[in-house]
C-alpha cells in the first residue's frame, strides 16, 4: 500500500474510534494486533478486547466525547497522528466519581499498517493534564508550590 492509502486507513480508524465505534477493531485491525500504551513508567500492551473496553468506558465517563485529528505524518508502513479529545466528565472514570469538568487532552499515536489494516499502535497521552483538568490532581503550579512548601524547612 502507498503512504496515502495507509493514512486513509488510519484516518478511518481514528474517526470511527473517536465516535465510539468499537467495531472498527474487528474490521480494521490484523488478527495479531497489539497496542502499546506508553505511561510514565512502562508500556502497557493491550489487544483489541482491551481497546474496545477503553472506547466503551471513555464514552460512559465523558459525555460529548469528541476527537479532532490535528496532524498526520506518514512514511513507509508507519503513520503518526496528533489528536485532541474533548468531553465533559459526567460518569465514573477509573473508579473516580464524575467531576462535571470539561477536558481537552492531546494524544500522539504511531500506527504500523500491514496489508491495509492496523497491526500495531504506540500511544502516548497527556494523562497528567487530564487528571488536572478533572481537578483530581493539582495544577502544575500547585505541584510546584506543594514541593517548595515541603522543602522550606530542609
Amino acid at each position: 500500500m502507498c503512504i496515502e492509502e495507509n493514512k486513509e486507513v488510519v484516518r478511518e480508524f481514528e474517526e470511527r474510534w473517536g465516535k465510539g465505534d468499537s467495531s472498527v477493531f474487528d474490521e480494521l485491525t490484523t488478527n495479531n494486533f497489539i497496542g502499546h500504551w506508553l505511561t510514565s513508567d512502562k508500556a502497557k500492551d493491550v489487544d483489541t478486547v482491551g481497546f474496545k473496553r477503553t472506547v466503551e468506558s471513555g464514552y460512559i465517563a465523558f459525555s460529548d466525547y469528541a476527537l479532532e485529528i490535528i496532524d498526520m505524518i506518514a512514511e513507509g508502513d508507519k503513520v503518526m497522528v496528533m489528536k485532541k479529545r474533548t468531553g465533559i466528565n459526567t460518569g465514573e472514570f477509573l473508579s473516580i466519581p464524575p467531576t462535571g469538568k470539561s477536558i481537552s487532552t492531546f494524544y500522539i499515536n504511531l500506527y504500523r499498517i500491514e496489508n491495509g489494516k492496523v497491526a500495531e499502535v504506540w500511544g502516548l497521552e497527556d494523562s497528567l493534564g487530564l487528571y488536572q483538568q478533572m481537578e483530581v490532581l493539582p495544577s502544575t503550579m500547585g505541584f510546584i508550590q506543594a514541593y517548595n512548601e515541603s522543602h522550606t524547612n530542609d
